[in-house]
């Protein structure tokens, strides 16, 4: 990673981060469609450097109630892949 951005994770596993150089947050998605259909809508952009299943979502893009959605959405997914 790039000085001055954050990365969280679940068990070793990303689910999200954040950078200083713009107001955007990378976030993975249950997977390619999801991903697909956020950018099909505008919610969010293509995270060009991360998997095809993480999106770039701008602060404001959508509603915090969302966005935290969203994120407790993937550390579920994530947490349910992962060794006892």
């Amino acid at each position: 990673m790039t000085p001055g951005h954050d990365a969280w994770k679940i068990g070793g596993r990303m689910f999200a981060c954040i950078g200083t150089r713009d107001r955007r947050v990378a976030v993975k998605t249950a997977d390619f469609e999801t991903a697909q259909l956020l950018i099909q809508t505008g919610h969010a952009a293509p995270a060009a450097c991360f998997h095809k299943s993480r999106v770039l979502i701008p602060w404001g893009a959508v509603d915090d109630a969302d966005l935290k959605g969203r994120l407790h959405g993937v550390c579920r997914i994530i947490r349910k892949g992962l060794t006892r």
